[in-house]
């Protein structure tokens, strides 16, 4: 959806139609060529002719009109060639597109597992709550007793205070989370949208396959057109032509009577001057591919780097979860002693807020961890296709 949504995707029609009215123009080079032009010339001082029996007319002016007709037979393949390039360079530059969309991917893989992220922090912080409400009421009633102080109520009153400014913070984040996904989308994700957590399956045994290396191949192959037309630069080209006359007066003397020629007419031209540059030409060709073929060992190389250090992130939570759930039982055992102790006189209520915050703290961890071992995953995917 945000692909589908990101304005830059209009570029591929845009591109589109370029290439088919770039490829109508150079299509045209086989259609005739016609050409007009007409000469109209003032003489002075054109001599009299005096022969018995003839006038001269003794004429001051003369036009010449010519039309000409050009057939291209073969251009030795430049058309083609030109064709040819038309039609790579588009893909190339729908495929420097993809590069910049791929990207998309990303932004989206963070604002959607950071939603994920904050509503688990929020449901923990609910849990806490209830936690802090229930020590709340022993303490009151310990208060009411006799066995507790005022500071005990009021330093429990604090931490109540503490988690709500924490969830006001989560919510406002969550809200803008959500509010830039919604505009990346083009769809509105409401309080009562659920975000379910994907599926972690880590493409481990699959080859790199991102947008980058098919832009690679289509810029090697864009050069490998360019050295093909390079070849019909420097070919004979042949073509048939008419032409047509027409002067007035004349080349009879004495009359103003238009005249004509006719003209047909097989011709060859050869520029033998692409000859001269044509081996810088292929040189400078060369130096492209090496160009291409050093950004792609680069390319690879940074992503397989940083292929490296996503997994050794996902392993690394991957062992942090497995002694996640250890930690929060003893933090949870550990928490109870000190809701024992305190009811019974030998504990403070600062060692029990210690230990309650202790088991969030806990729990928060493995929230994060199980939300970082399947975002790392999605990561690497990402950095493979």
């Amino acid at each position: 959806m945000a692909r589908d949504n990101y304005p830059q995707i209009k570029q591929f029609n845009l591109i589109e139609k370029s290439k088919e009215m770039n490829l109508s123009n150079a299509s045209k080079a086989y259609l005739p060529q016609l050409s007009i032009s007409g000469m109209a010339s003032l003489i002075d001082g054109t001599p009299e002719i005096n022969v018995p029996g003839m006038t001269s007319t003794n004429g001051n002016h003369q036009f010449i009109g010519t039309a000409s007709v050009s057939q291209t037979i073969w251009d030795g393949g430049y058309t083609q060639a030109q064709k040819n390039i038309i039609a790579a360079s588009s893909e190339v530059e729908k495929q420097q597109i993809e590069v910049q969309l791929h990207e998309i991917e990303g932004r989206v893989n963070q604002l959607y597992f950071g939603i994920l992220l904050l509503e688990k922090q929020l449901k923990q912080t609910d849990v806490l709550d209830e936690n802090l409400s229930l020590n709340l009421t022993r303490a009151k009633n310990a208060h009411q007793n006799g066995v507790a102080y005022q500071s005990d109520i009021d330093k429990i009153m604090v931490e109540i205070i503490n988690v709500e400014q924490n969830r006001i913070n989560l919510n406002t984040q969550l809200t803008a989370y959500k509010q830039m996904l919604s505009i990346m989308i083009n769809k509105s994700i409401s309080d009562e949208t659920e975000l379910s957590l994907p599926i972690k399956v880590q493409r481990l045994n699959e080859p790199i396959n991102r947008p980058e290396i098919m832009l690679f191949e289509q810029q090697k192959n864009l050069n490998e057109l360019r050295n093909s037309a390079i070849t019909s630069g420097y070919m004979p080209k042949f073509s048939l032509s008419g032409q047509a006359i027409g002067i007035t007066p004349g080349i009879e003397i004495a009359t103003r009577k238009m005249n004509h020629l006719l003209m047909a007419s097989v011709n060859v031209s050869w520029n033998i001057g692409a000859l001269y540059t044509q081996k810088n030409e292929r040189n400078l060709i060369k130096l492209n591919d090496s160009k291409i073929a050093s950004n792609k060992e680069t390319f690879l190389f940074n992503t397989n780097l940083e292929l490296t250090q996503t997994n050794n992130q996902i392993k690394r939570t991957e062992r942090l979860i497995q002694r996640d759930d250890e930690i929060i039982k003893l933090r949870e055992r550990i928490k109870k002693a000190s809701e024992v102790r305190y009811e019974n006189g030998s504990g403070t209520m600062t060692d029990l807020l210690i230990d309650l915050n202790a088991e969030n703290i806990a729990r928060q961890n493995k929230a994060l961890h199980e939300i970082e071992y399947i975002m790392y995953i999605h990561s690497y995917n990402t950095n493979k296709q």
